[in-house]
C-alpha cells in the first residue's frame, strides 16, 4: 500500500522556525546506539507493520540533522518490513540524547481504565485484541457492569480476577459474573482475597459465601 500524503497544518503559537519536515530514504536513517534490539525484531513490529500497511504512517519519525533517529525506531523497522523506500520525518535540532530523554520522561502510557473508557465510547478506537476481549466480557455480564467498572476506576485486571474466582469456586462466569464483579467493585481493594486464593488459605465455599453475602474476606488472626 502506498504511503498517504502527509498534510501539515501549522498551529497557532508555534515558533517562527518550526522543525523541518522531510521525506527521507529509509536506508539513509541511522538508528540510535541506545535503542534496544528487542524492540525492533520482526515479531515485535508485526502488528505495527500491519497497521501501517492498512492506514499508513500517522506519526512521522524524529531525526537529528544527521538523520540519526531520536524517536520512531519501531516505525522505521515496520517500514523496512513493508518494503517502503521512504518515510516521513521531522528533523529536530539540538542534542539528540537530551531530546530523547525529555520525550521518554514526558511520555505517558494509556492506563487500563482509560482503554476501557475508550472502548465503551468507541470500540474501533482500540486494538483488535482488546476490542474482542471486552466484547466477549460484554456478552457475559453486559455493558452496564462494564460501565460501572470504568466509573470505579478499574480495568480488565478486575475482570481477570473475576475469572480467577470462578475457577477457584467452580462457578460459571456467564451465570455468576455480575455477582462476582459487583463484589469486586464494592470491595475495591481485593488484595486480601487474592492472597488467600494464591495461598489456598480460604476454602472455596467460604469465599463464595463472602461474595454471595457481599462481605469482605479476612486473614485469620486479624
Amino acid at each position: 500500500m502506498a504511503q498517504p500524503a502527509l498534510r501539515i497544518i501549522p498551529e497557532e503559537g508555534l515558533s517562527a522556525q518550526p522543525p523541518e519536515w522531510k521525506l527521507l530514504a529509509v536506508d539513509k536513517v541511522k538508528p540510535a546506539p541506545y535503542n534496544p534490539a528487542s524492540r525492533i525484531d520482526r515479531r515485535s513490529v508485526r502488528k505495527l507493520a500491519d497497521s501501517m500497511a492498512d492506514i499508513g504512517l500517522l506519526y512521522p519519525i524524529l531525526v537529528d540533522p544527521s538523520n540519526v533517529l531520536i524517536e520512531g525506531h519501531r516505525r522505521l523497522a515496520a517500514a523496512k518490513e513493508l518494503g517502503w523506500k521512504t518515510i516521513q520525518a521531522i528533523v529536530v535540532k539540538g542534542d539528540r540524547n537530551r531530546i530523547y530523554g525529555d520525550l521518554d520522561a514526558t511520555s505517558k502510557r494509556r492506563t487500563g481504565n482509560e482503554t476501557l473508557r475508550i472502548w465503551l465510547a468507541e470500540p474501533l478506537a482500540v486494538v483488535t485484541q482488546v476490542r474482542n476481549r471486552y466484547a466477549e466480557v460484554e456478552n457475559l455480564v453486559g455493558r452496564r457492569l462494564l460501565t460501572r467498572l470504568a466509573e470505579a476506576g478499574m480495568s480488565y485486571s478486575a475482570i481477570r480476577f473475576a475469572f480467577e474466582i470462578c475457577g477457584y469456586c467452580d462457578k460459571n462466569m456467564a451465570e455468576h459474573g455480575e455477582l462476582i464483579l459487583g463484589w469486586i467493585i464494592r470491595r475495591r481493594d481485593n488484595g486480601v482475597a487474592r492472597y488467600l486464593m494464591r495461598e489456598e488459605a480460604i476454602k472455596p465455599a467460604k469465599l463464595w459465601q463472602a461474595i454471595h453475602l457481599d462481605q469482605p474476606v479476612k486473614i485469620k488472626g486479624e
